[in-house]
């Protein structure tokens, strides 16, 4: 029995090293990326709502998601785009942040166009090192640790096509708040189902394939609720500035990823070892006990062929003590998607819950 689980464990190990694709791990959350094969930091989270789909646009713990892969940060009023969960950044879920190098920043501030002075009309113009005015404020790049930037106007930046994030209207529309970065064990224990059927299309996919492997600010004002959502409106002032700065590094991210792989092939050989120990002993064990039972017959059929008595053989046959392994631990998530945007995540936003904000112009 004790044989049987040990192999039944060697052979689970070896079979998950060959079966999942570099990078990739069963049961593991939705990682974002800032660019092509780029991880983000880990406190930047997939805008899960009630429609399962196959990638996510990505926005900072605690903020809201908005329509057009935007995001909105309430601390500091900052309208900008990040990332997605797709690590080819091919997804229509992945904001274009107008081609801007990912070198220089990150993310991009969103800055909007009224249409006055001959400007875009209802247009969301990318805020960036290589788009931030004539005011000469900006840095080349924009560090991991994020401040406030000197303020623009549509009018001071580059605002071709080629600089416009999207078309739309001064009023964008709530998708999900996210949970503040103390809360997310549980909200991603509540969304495992999510990114479980993520890693099975993943391995499927692979299987078949080969896989590659804000700057303005817009203070708010609330306007009322509603019973689906609220909307989020930026209206512009004189100051500017970006999310806050992440808690961690790509480097960080990418490492724990390897040590999640590597350390299956220590484990494996540790429990080979084990096994290849444990039956040496048995035998041993085995050998030692047959070595008993003959010497005992020996000395039995002696002394009955002297008395004349007759005895009972001894049952030739050891007992071999099992050796109880502990029960593996699973992880349970429910996996239930939320009924609401404001049930699942209406109180995890740092702004309470879902709010309407509105552009004066």
């Amino acid at each position: 029995m004790t044989m049987n689980i040990l192999v039944y464990l060697s052979v689970t190990l070896i079979y998950l090293h060959l079966a999942l694709p570099p990078g990739v791990s069963a049961l593991t959350p939705h990682s974002c990326y800032y660019d092509a094969n780029a991880l983000a930091a880990d406190d930047f989270l997939p805008c899960y709502t009630t429609t399962t789909s196959t990638h996510y646009p990505c926005c900072r713990a605690g903020d809201k998601c908005l329509e057009n892969n935007a995001c909105y940060d309430a601390d500091s009023g900052v309208t900008y785009q990040f990332g997605c969960t797709d690590a080819t950044f091919s997804s229509a879920s992945c904001p274009r942040k107008c081609g801007l190098s990912t070198a220089k920043s990150q993310w991009v501030g969103l800055v909007f166009c009224n249409g006055a002075n001959g400007l875009p009309r209802d247009s969301w113009v990318c805020h960036h090192p290589d788009n931030c005015g004539s005011t000469g404020y900006c840095a080349a790049e924009w560090s991991d640790g994020i401040s406030k930037k000197p303020a623009v106007g549509c009018g001071d930046l580059k605002h071709g096509k080629e600089y416009v994030a999207f078309e739309a209207s001064w009023t964008l529309s709530d998708v999900v708040a996210l949970p503040s970065a103390s809360r997310t064990a549980s909200w991603w224990a509540a969304n495992a189902a999510r990114y479980a059927s993520m890693t099975s299309t993943t391995l499927t996919t692979s299987r078949s394939t080969t896989t590659m492997a804000t700057a303005f600010t817009y203070p708010s004002r609330t306007l009322g609720m509603s019973a689906t959502g609220s909307m989020s409106v930026a209206t512009p002032t004189s100051t500017s500035s970006v999310p806050q700065q992440a808690s961690s590094n790509e480097k960080a991210v990418a490492l724990g990823a390897g040590l999640g792989i590597g350390l299956g092939i220590p484990v494996l050989l540790c429990i080979m070892s084990l096994a290849f120990f444990y039956i040496r002993r048995q035998r041993k064990k085995l050998n030692a006990a047959n070595k008993r039972v003959d010497m005992n017959s020996a000395d039995e059929k002696h002394a009955a062929a002297s008395s004349g008595g007759h005895k009972s053989g001894l049952d030739s046959t050891p007992i071999v003590g099992g050796c109880g392994l502990p029960a593996a631990s699973e992880l349970q998530g429910p996996g239930v998607s939320p009924e609401t945007v404001q049930e699942e995540f209406g109180n995890w936003g740092r702004d309470g819950p879902l709010r309407v904000h509105e552009l004066s112009i």
